[in-house]
């Protein structure tokens, strides 16, 4: 299996497993991170329906496609830590690190993904 699969499919899990969380533990960890249930149980929704289109994209693996998952992640990491350090939002400490954490592991598997990418330049195995 090529790298830039297998991190498109780690990508996916780990976007799945958070958005699983954020909705399954909405109200559980409102108080400790100051996540608004309604904020935490969309943002978790997105993530699913995000989940579904990077799976897909790791069956798919075209240059456009793996520019848009690089793109969106990027601003991903960037919307939360502005959300994370713009005070908005009400997080508690807990929370900014929560908040700061998930997106240090976005951008490092962006990394990745955007080092791995000179693999589609060459056919892609079935």
């Amino acid at each position: 299996m090529n790298q830039i699969r297998t991190l498109l499919r780690l990508d996916a899990v780990a976007s799945g497993g958070l958005g699983v969380v954020l909705v399954a533990l909405a109200e559980v960890l409102e108080d400790p991170l100051g996540l608004a249930v309604t904020l935490s149980v969309v943002v978790g929704l997105g993530l699913l329906a995000w989940t579904g289109f990077v799976t897909w994209v790791s069956a798919h693996p075209t240059p456009a496609l793996v520019r848009e998952v690089f793109v969106l992640n990027l601003v991903w990491v960037a919307a939360s830590i502005t959300f994370a350090i713009g005070g908005w939002g009400g997080l508690t400490g807990w929370g900014v690190l929560f908040v700061l954490a998930q997106a240090l592991a976005v951008a490092a598997l962006t990394a990745l993904q955007y080092a791995a990418r000179r693999e589609l330049r060459t056919p892609l195995p079935v």
